[in-house]
Order: C-alpha cells, then structure tokens, then sequence
C-alpha cells in the first residue's frame, strides 16, 4: 500500500521506487512556480513606477485614481439650539377634571369617509350575518379603499361610541336646562 491509495506512507522499504522523488518534485514545482509570480509581480511594480503610469500615494498612504482633488475643509459644526424647558402646567382647582388625551387613530381608519361608513351601516343592518371581511372587500370593490376588516370594527366602535357620548352630553344639557 503506498499513500497514493490511502493506505499511509509506511516506510520506504514499502515505498513504489520514485515515489519520494515524486512528492520532492511536485514541492519544488510548487516553490518554483511561487518564485515566479513573485518576480513577474515585482518586474511589472518597477516597470508601472519607471513610466510614471502608476500615481504616488498621498500623505495617508493611499493612491488616488485620476486627478488629485483638494480636499475640501470641514465645515464648523452649528450650536446646537438651546431649548427652553417647558413651564409645568399650573396646578387645576379640585373640581376641574384633567382633559384626555385623543386616542391614536390608525391611519385606516382616517381613509373611512362617512361616505363609507353609511354604506357600511345600510348593508350591515341589511344583512344581520355579514362578515367584516366582507364589508373590507365591498368597501374596496365600491370605494377603492383598502381597509384591514378589523380596522373597519374599530373605527365602528369608536363612532358609535362618540355618537353615544354626543347624545349622552345632549340629554344631560336638556336635563340641566329643564331643572333651572
């Protein structure tokens, strides 16, 4: 067995005559063919740098391809704006009520016109069992309007929840009136 089949190297009594030879042949092969790109390598350098073909690096040590450019000056950072801190809100008297914040609307929601919305109503009242996957695609097909079904819910809600709020502050207003 010899290492040219993978049986090992064993020992050179084992060895095919010329087999070593081969192996140090190949290695200087190798070495030889090393030495020469090295040394084409470095005669095509001195060539390029004799014809003056190859540009000199600059003072950072890197070359620069076509003409040499100026370096520009780097301009002055701004001041940054000085910022006032806000004034703390003056504390409410007990009976007032702090406002809440407007909930974040979705931007869907902001698409649905009252265009839509009735027509969203007139067919759920039409039909009791509609879907809102349904309603999303007769609003796309009749509006042109892409809405996530579960957008057209919510913004159900939240109108029906202001209208409910509306008419709940209106009845108050009417009841206050008629007691004084």
């Amino acid at each position: 067995m010899t290492w040219l089949d993978g049986g090992g190297w064993g020992t050179r009594e084992d060895a095919i005559p010329g087999e070593w030879a081969l192996l140090v042949l190949c290695m200087v092969a190798m070495a030889l063919l090393g030495v020469a790109v090295f040394w084409f390598t470095r005669l095509r350098h001195d060539r390029a740098a004799l014809d003056g073909s190859r540009p000199e690096p600059d003072e950072a040590g890197t070359f620069r391809i076509g003409e040499l450019v100026e370096a520009e000056a780097e301009p002055e950072p701004e001041p940054e704006p000085v910022v006032e801190p806000e004034p703390e809100p003056e504390p409410q008297a007990e009976g007032e009520a702090e406002p809440e914040p407007e909930p974040v609307r979705s931007a869907a929601a902001s698409r649905l016109t009252e265009e839509i919305f009735e027509r969203v109503e007139l067919e759920r009242s039409r039909r009791k069992s509609v879907k809102w996957k349904e309603l999303a695609a007769l609003v796309e097909r009749e509006f042109g309007v892409r809405v996530h079904p579960r957008a057209i819910e919510r913004a159900l809600r939240r109108r029906r929840a202001a209208t409910a709020n509306v008419s709940d502050a209106a009845s108050d207003a009417a009841t206050d009136a008629a007691s004084a």
